[in-house]
């Protein structure tokens, strides 16, 4: 079976994953048609509106139909899905295998969810709903693969920096100058920015025969908090108000939140998790993945300084 790529089709595309993959196909040029996916009307402003090489369709996941129709003629399909929409990835591969579909990345982005990670029975024991639909993902996407229906290439790399910072995943309110700094600010994270994301599908994509049917760990930036305190403090001349934490604690106070409201609950456990040095949900990856793709590494204050700008 032939691993050109030229037809690649984006499942909940118009995410910033889908932005950052369609930006770096605007400065190379490539062989691609896309197709991206929405319930939106049309195209968000950051596709080229004069490019007829990227299309847009409305696809219904619920619908084999719907799906099929959408994935006929694909070389490859990406899943950007949502959180709600991952417990639709089976049904989606299954169709995609159906189209003849050579190729599908799925939605595993961040924290390694499959059988691979050694951490994956303490994983398992946390209450984040998606923590296990993303290993029974990976199940099933194990089992498609192993059967000969379908290559994949899996993209994993932990917290999106330039996603989490303004939003207050990292640890620091931006808007209030305020910083929750976790077992002293000297862990280091590996993180990448999405940008570097839709970089990295896109050069998986061009040549994938290298990558196929393996678990790509990518890291393109590395942070401690206390660095990225001096940064803000000096990129905004302001004084942060700091509160001390411990991973431990505030992952208990995330178990015990997540019985009454697991989305807020999940979400205070995974951020206290990045600075957990005993490796228990926060990975430490190393950089040989991201530079076999090309990926180069990012510079902490460059890309601090593009979130402050954007806010």
């Amino acid at each position: 079976m032939s691993t050109e790529v030229k037809n690649i089709i984006l499942l909940g595309g118009t995410s910033v994953l889908g932005k950052g993959f369609v930006e770096y196909l605007n400065t190379i040029d490539h062989p691609f048609t896309v197709t991206i996916t929405s319930r939106e009307p049309k195209l968000p402003s950051w596709v080229p509106s004069n490019d007829p090489r990227f299309k847009h369709v409305d696809v219904d996941f619920n619908s084999n139909e719907s799906l099929l129709s959408a994935l006929k003629g694909q070389d490859a399909a990406v899943a950007l899905l949502a959180a709600p929409l991952l417990d639709r990835q089976p049904a989606i591969l299954d169709a995609a295998i159906e189209a003849g579909v050579k190729i599908f990345i799925p939605a595993e982005f961040g924290l390694d969810t499959s059988s691979d990670n050694p951490n994956l029975k303490y994983l398992l024991t946390k209450p984040v709903s998606f923590f296990k639909v993303k290993h029974d993902n990976n199940v099933h996407l194990r089992k498609r693969v192993d059967e000969g229906k379908i290559s994949s290439i899996r993209i994993v790399n932990s917290v999106f920096f330039d996603w989490g910072l303004p939003i207050g995943f990292l640890g620091f309110n931006l808007k209030d100058k305020k910083a929750k700094i976790y077992d002293g600010g000297d862990v280091v994270v590996n993180s990448i920015t999405t940008s570097k994301l839709g970089q990295a599908i896109a050069l998986v994509l061009l040549k994938p025969k290298p990558y196929l049917n393996r678990s790509l760990q990518l890291t393109t930036l590395k942070y401690t908090q206390n660095e990225l305190l001096r940064i803000l403090e000096d990129k905004t001349s302001s004084k942060y108000e700091i509160e001390n934490a411990s991973t431990e604690g505030t992952i208990a106070f995330g178990e015990e939140l997540a019985k009454s409201d697991p989305q807020i609950g999940g979400y205070v456990i995974i951020g206290a998790s990045l600075y957990d040095d005993k490796e228990s949900l926060g990975p430490r990856y190393t950089r040989k993945d991201a530079e076999e793709l090309g990926l180069e590494e990012d510079d902490v204050a460059t890309v601090v300084g593009r979130v402050l700008s954007a806010a």
